[in-house]
């Protein structure tokens, strides 16, 4: 399995970055990037308790961190992760399969807005072809877990799950 190394400085090229008056996905919340303007690094709960991620586009972590894109992969397995502030990664206590839901497609899929009206209605491919990648998808090995904040805890504990 291949390992990635941990993201050392990248909260501080990208504070730069917006510093010098670039910007992040237009769709990220305004309180992430006064998060990351501001120099604070804690973790911003919505009042929902979901989490207002960092929104990073895919150029940004070639133009922004050097790091060359993939053009293409190879799926060893199937992860449901659920976050909890918290939590120590665990193995979950269900199993489940994919599912339109897992999908981004129609109302889901709005980050990526269809301006020059060329998507085929209802986005991500033909329900056939969802059907197909689900039916595929679903002869790996496939493990629900639960992750916190731990970055090293999680990377860890995934790494253990996924070499068994």
């Amino acid at each position: 399995m291949t390992q990635f190394p941990a993201p050392t400085g990248w909260y501080d090229v990208a504070r730069k970055r917006l510093l010098a008056g670039k910007s992040l996905h237009p769709t990220q919340h305004a309180e992430v990037t006064e998060a990351v303007l501001a120099g604070r690094r804690e973790p911003l709960w919505s009042p929902a308790a979901s989490g207002n991620a960092r929104c990073r586009t895919p150029t940004k972590f070639a133009d922004w961190f050097g790091l060359k894109l993939a053009t293409g992969g190879l799926a060893q397995a199937v992860l449901f992760p659920r976050i909890e502030r918290d939590a120590a990664p665990a193995v979950g206590g269900c199993r489940r399969t994919l599912s339109e839901a897992d999908f981004m497609h129609g109302v889901t899929e709005d980050r990526y807005p269809d301006i020059l009206g060329l998507a085929p209605p209802g986005g991500s491919g033909s329900s056939d072809a969802r059907r197909s990648v689900a039916y595929h998808l679903d002869k790996l090995p496939q493990h629900t877990v639960v992750l916190g904040h731990d970055l090293a805890a999680n990377s860890a504990f995934l790494h253990q799950l996924l070499s068994e």
